[in-house]
């Protein structure tokens, strides 16, 4: 009825109002230490510069996925040179956008700024002022105001690598949230489904059948493939040292847990090297501090580099961490041994041609890395003993743990392409081009 579909957009925007001030106060709260939080708040109440010239919108909530910003951004400019804002949540995000679509914009300047709340006065007026030509959501970013003041001004909106899990369409389809949410994903004129079972998830919470495409893990376009001749030899130059395990993207609590693991780990294998790679640079003094209380010989990276002849060598130097995986025998991928954080990405490991396990917490990655369980090149285990069980398996055949990373490999390989795929799709549903009317005034000014 349609009095209910008011009622609910009714309390879903008294709710928002309701949450602002609270939500502004913590923005300000957090910029006691992150002085970031208090700039440009006026962008988060939809105060963002006035556009005329009708750019295409991407938004992109935080660093992961300002990367595939970057990367839809790189290939946009080898199609033309049309205007481009990309929106972002987080000061982290907004830095990372800055740095990293300096590159992509290939000489045409991208605009980055917050995405306002959503109330329906800041996202009517964000879209007021912007007036994009089209809207590209990178991943599940579902803000019901928002969605609603595109879709009334007809901008085209499409969602891009998207993926929900059984829980999240199971909460959705609760009687609490179906008719609003209902609501929004009908709007939605584009789904870029990661998969297909994605696909099907989407299809049964009110999303337009014709509008979902499985058009695949955007993620795999990101990792850099290892060079074919020099990725070999790097390897076989390692493995003559004896097996390499590298630790990487590791969080409070699971360095620690990793001196347990290898303590049985070398019982087993004496030869055996472990990498430690912390996720946060803030962090890697810590590490060295619960090393020095150990009995293990280790180093640091910045003093050794990878040659060195320690037991354990502590990363803490950024940006060499692909190159590590690129000489492992075994990944460990960091963020699932603690809950809460979901894991990070398992893919750039599997590229190397390692074999990849991880803690029971990895939900974000976990449909990505069931094809590489399946054959055996992969884990997720459920505590410390059954990682330590699952390494020393691996590296009782080396042969055969090496044949399994580079199955991983190779599909990563095949799994490429989605990028080029979601273009060739917005191109042919036409997001790209000017409408020929402009957006609609969403009755907000200011």
């Amino acid at each position: 009825m349609k009095w209910r579909r008011r009622m609910r957009w009714a309390v879903y925007r008294a709710a928002t109002v309701l949450l602002l001030p609270a939500v502004l106060a913590y923005f300000i709260w957090r910029s006691r230490r992150e002085a970031d939080y208090r700039r440009h708040l006026s962008e988060r109440l939809g105060y963002v510069t006035r556009r005329y010239d009708r750019p295409i919108w991407i938004h992109a909530a935080s660093v992961g996925e300002v990367a595939l910003a970057a990367a839809l951004v790189s290939r946009l400019r080898q199609m033309s040179q049309v205007p481009i804002i990309v929106t972002t949540m987080t000061p982290t995000g907004r830095a990372a956008a800055r740095r990293a679509l300096g590159a992509a914009a290939l000489g045409a300047a991208v605009d980055v700024a917050y995405l306002p709340l959503d109330t329906a006065t800041a996202t009517r007026r964000f879209v007021t002022r912007v007036r994009p030509r089209s809207a590209l959501l990178i991943e599940t970013e579902l803000w019901p105001n928002l969605i609603d003041a595109l879709s009334r001004a007809a901008v085209p909106i499409a969602m891009l690598n998207a993926s929900i899990s059984a829980r999240s369409a199971e909460r959705y389809g609760r009687a609490l949230l179906r008719g609003l949410m209902g609501d929004t994903f009908s709007r939605l004129g584009l789904i870029g489904a990661a998969s297909d079972a994605d696909a099907a998830r989407f299809k049964t919470l009110g999303c337009r059948p014709d509008c979902v495409q499985p058009i695949g893990q955007l993620k795999y376009d990101l990792v850099t493939l290892p060079d074919e001749d020099a990725a070999p030899s790097s390897r076989a130059a390692a493995a003559a040292r004896g097996p390499l395990i590298v630790a990487g993207s590791t969080h409070e609590d699971e360095e620690a847990r990793w001196l347990d693991v290898f303590t049985r780990v070398r019982a087993a294998h004496p030869d055996a090297r472990l990498i430690l790679a912390p996720r946060h640079p803030q962090r890697f003094d810590d590490v060295a501090a619960l090393l020095r209380q150990s009995s293990w010989q280790w180093s640091r990276f910045s003093q050794t580099g990878v040659n060195s002849e320690a037991e354990i060598l502590l990363v803490d130097t950024l940006g060499v961490l692909a190159g590590l995986y690129q000489q492992a025998d075994i990944a460990f991928v960091g963020g699932t041994l603690v809950a809460g954080i979901g894991g990070h990405n398992v893919i750039e490991p599997a590229a190397a041609g390692c074999v990849v396990v991880t803690g029971p917490h990895c939900n974000d990655w976990r449909s990505i890395s069931a094809p590489w369980c399946r054959s055996g090149g992969a884990a997720v285990v459920a505590d410390d003993a059954e990682l330590g069980d699952q390494v020393v398996a691996w590296l009782a055949d080396r042969s055969r743990c090496r044949a399994l990373g580079q199955a991983n490999a190779r599909q990563v390989q095949t799994e490429r392409g989605a990028i080029c795929q979601s273009l060739d799709v917005l191109t042919a549903a036409g997001f790209f081009e000017v409408p020929a009317k402009p957006a609609a005034c969403c009755g907000v000014s200011g």
